[in-house]
């Protein structure tokens, strides 16, 4: 097993800074329950990238949005998606998530394209940003093309980084794990089967259902299957032969404790907290799927790839009951379809809005019906 630490405590003193974004907030968006509204950044030349990576809200207010775009940034909505502004220089981010403890206290990563590869930290909502030297020295002997990100639910500081390249001296990644925010970091090594390439990377671990710790996470690779460990890295134990679309699937779990997958050539299920996953095909296409997601009341898919959805036309979403998960039908009788589905969806339970990052189809939002 690989194991490399650093005990570097500061941050890298040339951080990435710009100044404060201009003003900006209004109204929310005026959204027409039951019906997907664009609420799209106006980004200059966004129809040539591959769009919309990941996006993400405050939790201590979800007025406050923030938009990865491929190419062309980070940007923050104060209003729910109705103005927008670029903030920092992360020049084509990946992932950004926010502290439920504190708003101004945001991690990032970037990877595939830019200048500003890595993973970094902001203290003051967005608009600076600075790489922990501690990543410095660990991504100088494993890469900085880092991509997947989870985060632990019970810990904010505590952070798993998977890679779009291998490491320096192998084929093949493994895991960055931070339990400081990033000031110190551990290595796991990949299993010897693992392909480059991006991987799926979550905590198997939902305090609500109460499954899982945070020793235990899931890994989807790109070519050998999907793996489980229990110990942190220490071993690995293949589950299941289903891979993940190229960039990463994203883990959900159901108010009923069954977790959720994106997979390819269809989503995954599992109602024993990885440990055994069904394919979901009823209702739902042969393709590429990147994740499942919920209101509480009902689960969301659709199929999707990297900027578009390859041929197949457009598509509506698909939605099953929670209580169900494995019969899929088209919602609203696929009145509303799109080019592309969603890389990451996410649900603000205050103020009843999904919201899906669908590549270079945009970012949507939909007001959920009860």
């Amino acid at each position: 097993m690989l194991k490399l630490i650093s005990l570097a405590v500061a941050f890298v003193a040339t951080a990435l800074a710009i100044q404060p974004a201009a003003s900006f907030g209004g109204a929310p968006p005026a959204l027409t329950p039951g019906i997907w509204a664009n609420i799209t950044p106006p980004a200059t030349g966004f129809a040539t990238t591959f769009g919309i990576a990941q996006m993400t809200f405050d939790p201590n207010n979800p007025n406050t949005l923030y938009a990865c775009i491929d190419t062309l940034g980070l940007w923050k909505s104060r209003d729910r998606g109705s103005t927008w502004a670029k903030i920092g220089t992360l020049d084509s981010p990946i992932q950004v998530e926010v502290d439920p403890g504190n708003s101004n206290h945001l991690v990032a990563t970037q990877g595939v394209r830019g200048k500003t590869l890595g993973f970094w930290v902001s203290r003051d909502a967005g608009n600076t940003w600075a790489m922990p030297s501690g990543f410095a020295t660990v991504s100088a002997a494993t890469t900085n093309d880092v991509t997947s990100m989870s985060v632990d639910p019970s810990n904010f500081n505590h952070i798993l980084v998977g890679s779009h390249s291998p490491w320096k001296g192998l084929s093949n990644a493994g895991v960055m794990e931070t339990k400081d925010g990033g000031t110190t970091w551990v290595t796991h090594a990949p299993d010897p089967s693992w392909p480059s390439g991006s991987v799926g990377l979550n905590f198997l671990f939902d305090p609500a259902s109460k499954q899982g710790d945070a020793n235990t996470w899931l890994v989807m690779t790109d070519g050998q299957g999907t793996w489980r460990t229990s110990n942190a890295g220490s071993t690995w134990t293949k589950v299941a032969d289903f891979n993940t679309p190229h960039g990463g699937a994203h883990l959900f779990y159901a108010t009923n404790g069954t977790a959720y997958s994106g997979s390819t050539p269809y989503p995954v299920r599992s109602t024993d907290n990885g440990l055994t996953w069904t394919q979901i095909t009823n209702g739902l296409s042969f393709f590429y799927y990147y994740g499942i997601w919920g209101d509480g009341t009902t689960l969301y898919a659709q199929l999707s790839y990297t900027g578009n959805n390859a041929g197949q036309g457009p598509q509506p979403y698909r939605t099953s009951p929670e209580s169900d998960g494995s019969t899929w039908t088209a919602y609203h009788g696929g009145t509303q379809t799109f080019n592309d589905g969603p890389f990451m969806m996410r649900y603000d339970s205050i103020n009843g809005i999904m919201y899906s990052a669908n590549w270079a189809s945009g970012l949507w939002a939909l007001k959920v019906q009860r």
